[in-house]
């Protein structure tokens, strides 16, 4: 169920900002670049990145891995492109839901562990780094919270007194901005998937599963909403 909040609170604004500020200077530290076909990252042991990145269906991503990949990016444009969506999503996000932090939380470490299980091993030498995961399972969430907003709907037929008609129409209009952000996003990721012999180093895998991952926080949602309305009943 879906209500739209006319205000972030504090504890949203720093946590984000946190998560930001964090990937800005990991950046900055501990840049990293390819050179040659091969990752180098300087300033920090290159023993400790295998640790540090994320290693498909390699122990040595657990668990540091799951949670510091996010925070790496391969460089400024990198950086630069998934704070940008990140920043949107997360305002989204914090409009939406009364569970801004657990889902954030949610998002990066469930698309991490899922891009950990199932995502393609090429070599020894695959690994995953960069907050696309993340940014896509907010964006599954986002969708499903928006496309199954029944109560918006149930309000438009029921109430018609000007505070309400106001309600409706911000209400509306978040949804139109999400949804044409979304839509754009989502171009982006599709057309990953009729690109052959991909060179650029994006992962669609990393980008699905993490829009998977989203789908289910929201579902996993929705379940624990029953059970605690069966207890209070």
């Amino acid at each position: 169920m879906i209500k739209f909040k006319n205000e972030i609170t504090t504890a949203e604004w720093i946590f984000g900002s946190s998560i930001i500020t964090i990937m800005i200077w990991v950046n900055y530290l501990f840049p990293v670049f390819t050179s040659n076909g091969s990752m180098v990252i300087h300033k920090i042991p290159f023993a400790a990145t295998k640790y540090l990145l994320l290693y498909p269906q390699n122990l040595k991503s657990i668990p540091f891995g799951i949670f510091t990949a996010p925070f790496y990016h391969l460089n400024n444009f990198h950086l630069s492109s998934n704070i940008s969506m990140l920043i949107i999503f997360m305002i989204i996000l914090a409009k939406i839901s009364n569970r801004f932090i657990p889902i954030v939380i949610l998002c990066t470490v469930l698309s991490s562990t899922l891009t950990w299980m199932f995502h393609p091993v090429l070599n020894e030498f695959t690994n995953l780094l960069g907050a696309s995961g993340l940014i896509f399972a907010m964006l599954g969430y986002i969708c499903l919270r928006i496309f199954l907003n029944i109560d918006l709907y149930q309000e438009m037929t029921t109430k018609y007194s000007l505070r309400a008609s106001n309600s409706i129409v911000t209400s509306f209009w978040v949804s139109f901005v999400s949804l044409s952000i979304i839509m754009i996003y989502w171009e982006n990721m599709v057309s990953l998937m009729v690109i052959e012999n991909d060179t650029s180093g994006i992962s669609f895998h990393g980008h699905l599963l993490g829009f998977i991952s989203g789908v289910l926080i929201y579902f996993m949602e929705i379940v624990h909403m029953v059970f605690k309305r069966a207890r209070e009943d």
